[in-house]
């Protein structure tokens, strides 16, 4: 058996700018919702190795199901929200505005820390995972 996975195309969420912690709770809730720029098409070769799967997974958030229409993936076998990749966390501190592209960083260094506000704690994230795997 052979498992492939290929992770969503690059989100629409215009990325460039500075934000503060609060604008950035904003853009991570609008990441989540977007879908996916389809100006960098999947290549052939990713469609054809998708074409050759015999059962396909995804999550339930947009910018993977926009990613498997795609993919050309008309209907996935399993849409779940247990496939999502791990929620970026944010507050609302009063701190100067960062370019959108460190705030996931930060917060994804808290995360691993254990400080993950409106997200999932990095020890859920691991049970969420084995629960995954274990069920397989």
């Amino acid at each position: 058996m052979e498992i492939v996975i290929i992770r969503h195309g690059k989100s629409i969420l215009n990325t460039s700018g500075k934000v503060s912690v609060a604008e950035f709770g904003a853009c991570a809730k609008e990441y989540d919702a977007l879908g996916v720029d389809e100006s960098s098409p999947p290549s052939k070769e990713v469609i054809e190795k998708v074409r050759s799967c015999n059962f396909i997974v995804c999550s339930d958030l947009e910018r993977s199901l926009h990613s498997a229409r795609l993919l050309e993936i008309e209907n996935a076998d399993l849409i779940s929200p247990l496939y999502r990749e791990c929620e970026i966390p944010y507050t609302n501190w009063n701190f100067p505005k960062i370019s959108k592209t460190v705030w996931p960083i930060i917060f994804r260094l808290f995360q691993i820390t254990g400080y993950s506000p409106n997200a999932e704690s990095f020890k859920d994230i691991k049970k969420r995972a084995k629960n995954v795997l274990n069920n397989w």
